[in-house]
């Protein structure tokens, strides 16, 4: 009943204002409980036994981990994240946030990232946010984490905060 009023109120708003540009949709959350084991791994989790899971990703999906941060990050439910190509792995960005999520990022795609950085001047995320679970294998943690260094101390002097985030 209550998506059925939203829809209805849209149209009759849209008649009134045909000449303005309105977000009239609506996004329709459903809350549902993990399973034991999924919380059993977050709660017990120990980042020095890490074993990639990509258990965590098919439990909760992609989506509900973006919009989760997004959220968490001030930008609140509403807001859609542009996806970023960066040699192959998808990467999502908004204003002021990029968040690698999928686990397939490799030096490629650290040099496409790089390369965004130095050449696309609208391109320029302050905060670079890792799903932890998706990154158990150290050395791409640190790659990001040296490269990023990396850009602090360049000319362009930028300040890009990284987090792991589980």
């Amino acid at each position: 009943m209550g998506i059925e009023r939203i829809k209805r109120a849209a149209i009759k708003i849209k008649a009134e204002h045909a000449d303005k540009y309105l977000d009239l949709g609506f996004k329709h959350y459903t809350l549902v409980e993990p399973n034991q084991n999924t919380l059993d791994k977050l709660e017990s989790f120990d980042k020095a036994v890490l074993i990639a899971d990509t258990n965590i990703i098919d439990d909760f999906g992609k989506p509900t981990i973006l919009a989760t941060w997004l959220n968490a990050d001030g930008y609140g439910l509403t807001v859609q994240a542009t996806p970023i190509d960066l040699a192959g792995y998808t990467a999502y960005y908004y204003d002021k946030h990029l968040y690698l999520i999928d686990s397939n990022f490799n030096l490629e795609s650290m040099k496409a990232l790089l390369a965004k950085y130095d050449n696309e001047g609208h391109f320029n995320p302050e905060n670079l946010i890792l799903f932890g679970y998706s990154f158990p294998d150290w050395s791409i943690n640190e790659m990001v984490e040296k490269n990023l260094r990396v850009l602090n101390d360049n000319e362009k002097n930028l300040k890009i905060n990284y987090t792991v985030r589980y």
